[in-house]
């Protein structure tokens, strides 16, 4: 046998070795789950900003009035508006995670069809 025979018979071992234990698919899930992980994390860490409107006027009357501050925001400011996580954000993990369930249908249905073993022994 030449030299070149068993080097591509030793490199067809090696192939056949990692198509056995599925190397590539099982790295390529690992990534995406970090990927899925990674995105909700950045996601959930958004903060939520309440944008409040105080009357100015209302505010001046109670201010020379003694009225403590607080008291005095509390009675002339309201909140206006809420602004959580930006829509195009969400639809963004939505999509990323939505799309774990067919990732997980490629990994689960590619790689080798191993024969029935139970059939064998008859």
């Amino acid at each position: 046998m030449s030299k070149l025979s068993e080097i591509k018979r030793s490199i067809l071992a090696y192939a056949e070795i990692i198509d056995a234990i599925r190397l590539v698919p099982r790295l390529l899930l690992g990534l995406y789950a970090w990927l899925v992980y990674w995105i909700v994390d950045w996601y959930v860490q958004f903060d939520t900003q309440i944008v409040t409107k105080c009357d100015s006027a209302t505010l001046n009357v109670l201010l020379r009035e003694k009225v403590p501050l607080e008291q005095a925001e509390a009675i002339s400011c309201s909140v206006t508006e809420v602004v959580g996580h930006p829509s195009g954000y969400t639809m963004l993990v939505s999509a990323i995670v939505g799309a774990a369930a067919v990732v997980f249908g490629l990994y689960t249905n590619s790689g080798r069809k191993w024969k029935d073993q139970s059939n064998d022994t008859k």
